[in-house]
């Protein structure tokens, strides 16, 4: 079996000459959980079948870890490829936060558009990087009427399926271009908010052995450094480059997920 290393892909593309870097669109979900997406729990009970769809033609990962177990310091990570003690965003930023990410802290965007690219949260040039940042499945959960009453797992599962949705209608834009050169990249920022119980993902089979005995307790999900905390389903779909089918165990984190590349002087230090 042919395992790839995200890594070397990714640096290929952005080393590449500009006619042959691909697009690069990275889909972030909030909150979603390892047991939130059918590919990797209970498939037959499934309220992600676009997502599903990608993990069958692409690289899915089983032991894929974001950055952080909370929002704010994992998509930190996502974007530098540091970790929060190191940018020192290591806490959730409310409305009224003075601090944020340094302005000195080099980003994705930084080094692909130095490989050329056209980088925007929301753009269409070529090759372009496109970060979606999703606000499904993170509470308040408000379906739109075309989802309501949709799923068996209640509002939340509604909230999957139009986030599911919202996946399938990008995966099918980029068919529509006629540009298979597309590297399509979706994960989840963190864990499930257990506390927020049914309004919550789950973690799948990650309930910990301590949480689960007699005497035990507590969560095991975001906010906590237990598996289910930072956990994460994350699936690479590149036609033509990545072969279908492929399933890999793999230790991968947030913090190294983009590489970082060095100028030549960086490189002679």
């Amino acid at each position: 079996m042919k395992i790839y290393c995200l890594l070397q892909l990714l640096f290929l593309a952005v080393t590449a000459e500009e006619s042959e870097s691909p697009n690069i669109i990275v889909i972030l979900s909030d909150d979603q959980g390892y047991g939130d997406v059918g590919a990797y729990w209970k498939p037959t009970e499934s309220d992600t079948p676009n997502i599903d769809a990608l993990a069958r033609r692409g690289l899915r990962f089983t032991d894929f870890h974001s950055g952080a177990a909370r929002c704010t310091p994992s998509r930190a990570a996502l974007l530098t490829g540091r970790l929060g003690i190191r940018t020192g965003v290591v806490q959730n930023f409310d409305v009224d936060a003075k601090g944020g990410l340094p302005a000195e802290e080099e980003t994705v965007a930084d080094v692909l558009k130095r490989g050329g690219y056209s980088t925007y949260m929301i753009g269409s040039s070529k090759p372009y990087f496109l970060y979606m940042a999703l606000s499904q499945p993170h509470t308040p959960l408000t379906p739109s009427k075309k989802f309501e009453g949709k799923s068996e797992r209640g509002i939340y599962g509604d909230v999957l399926l139009e986030m599911d949705w919202i996946v399938g209608q990008v995966t099918a834009a980029v068919k529509k271009s006629n540009n298979s050169n597309t590297l399509i990249w979706f994960m989840s920022d963190n864990g499930p908010w257990a506390s927020k119980c049914l309004f919550g993902g789950s973690v799948g089979p990650f309930i910990g052995s301590w949480q689960s005995n007699v005497g035990g307790g507590g969560s095991v999900a975001k906010g906590t450094v237990w598996e289910g905390g930072h956990r994460v389903p994350s699936i690479v779909y590149w036609p033509g480059v990545v072969e279908s089918l492929i399933k890999i165990t793999l230790l991968y984190f947030h913090d190294i997920s983009f590489m970082r590349v060095l100028s030549d002087d960086e490189k002679e230090e």
